[in-house]
């Protein structure tokens, strides 16, 4: 893991700050080294993280140009996909990137179940998330999608059994928190994620 990676990722009272931080941190990994696709994967999460989603692009995908068979640089592209809800994309480069590393980690399938829940395929979406929260049972967003999905589905009282899983890990999370943090950039699809958690009973 890069610094870079380590600052995006990282929490902070001060996110602006600390993703500046990392942008330069990241443009200084890659000209110590441009031959390493991490250090323009690490620049690609950051703008990412940033919302500016063509730069973000053009970073990962050099990454995979300059080593194809690079698996996570294909995982990142298919949650940016993701991000500015272009499911049929983001399910075949996680498919690419599942081939291309079987011993895959728990985002993979994540991806898989976050694009189901965009094409409105929930039942998809929970079997994948499911597969998701066996590699890792404490990571928030599955669970999060987990429980919209289930609304979606009619089955509330599992909904809320996801939230109540989650609060215990994350007694703090909150829609408010999602609504400022999380990064959908179709509002109509984000507002509807929204809902659904509202529905499966998570706090205002």
């Amino acid at each position: 893991m890069t610094l870079a990676f380590s600052f995006a990722r990282g929490w902070s009272d001060r996110p602006e700050e600390t993703l500046n931080r990392a942008l330069e941190l990241a443009h200084k990994a890659v000209e110590l080294n441009e031959s390493l696709p991490q250090t323009h994967w690490a620049l690609g999460y950051t703008y990412m993280q940033r919302k500016e989603w063509d730069k973000a692009l053009a970073a990962v995908q050099h990454a995979v140009t300059l080593v194809p068979n690079f698996a996570d640089g294909y995982g990142l592209l298919a949650l940016i996909n993701n991000r500015l809800s272009r499911a049929d994309e983001a399910i075949e480069l996680i498919r690419k990137a599942m081939q291309l590393n079987p011993y895959y980690t728990w985002d993979y399938p994540y991806n898989l179940g976050r694009a189901h829940y965009t094409k409105g395929q929930y039942g998809k979406a929970v079997d994948y998330l499911h597969q998701a929260l066996e590699r890792n049972e404490a990571v928030t967003y599955p669970r999060l999608f987990l429980a919209a999905s289930y609304v979606e589905l009619g089955q509330t009282e599992d909904a809320a059994w996801e939230i109540t899983q989650l609060q215990m890990t994350n007694p703090d999370m909150r829609l408010l928190h999602l609504a400022n943090a999380h990064q959908i950039a179709d509002e109509v699809l984000m507002q509807r994620f929204l809902t659904d958690l509202r529905k499966a009973g998570l706090p205002e």
